[in-house]
């Protein structure tokens, strides 16, 4: 299954892992069942309902922590410091947007993060819900932009 993991996992444990592509999730989860595949990367969604209910064995979650829906699962990056890969939603507005319409857009979704039913319902879709002010959410998208351009020339890949 493609996925961007296996790129920094390789790069940094040395493991020899070769792509196979599949089409979609639901495929790979029976190949790795019926042990065609020794293994396959998941997302929090599927993954962790596939490993609780003991279809497939979690190896890890390629966080730098465990993550709080899952404790029970190690975190790659408690192994192999620095690993951390990780997907996340963030909410965005056209550029122009009105400094105070982005200010009040984030203190409503901030304050719905904090509700105990909408961190219940994240939880149940593998989701972590978090929230911050509009310059960190930039600091970080450049943090991940630039840590991802490492990956990709590391790895030599090209825009086809």
């Amino acid at each position: 299954m493609e996925h961007a993991v296996h790129k920094p996992l390789k790069m940094m444990s040395g493991v020899r892992i070769t792509h196979v592509s599949c089409n979609g999730l639901a495929p790979a989860h029976l190949e790795t069942i019926g042990g065609q595949w020794l293994m396959m990367f998941d997302d929090n969604v599927t993954g962790v309902p596939a490993a609780i209910a003991g279809r497939l064995r979690a190896l890890g979650v390629t966080t730098a922590k465990r993550w709080q829906g899952a404790p029970g699962i190690p975190a790659i990056g408690e192994s192999m410091p620095g690993f951390e890969v990780k997907s996340w939603y963030g909410l965005l507005a056209p550029a122009g947007t009105p400094h105070d319409i982005i200010l009040r857009l984030n203190t409503e979704v901030a304050r719905g993060l904090r509700e105990q039913d909408a961190c219940d319902r994240f939880y149940t879709f593998g989701a972590e819900p978090m929230s911050g002010t509009p310059g960190k959410c930039g600091v970080f998208i450049h943090s991940e932009m630039a840590k991802w351009a490492k990956v990709v020339k590391a790895a030599g890949i090209r825009v086809e």
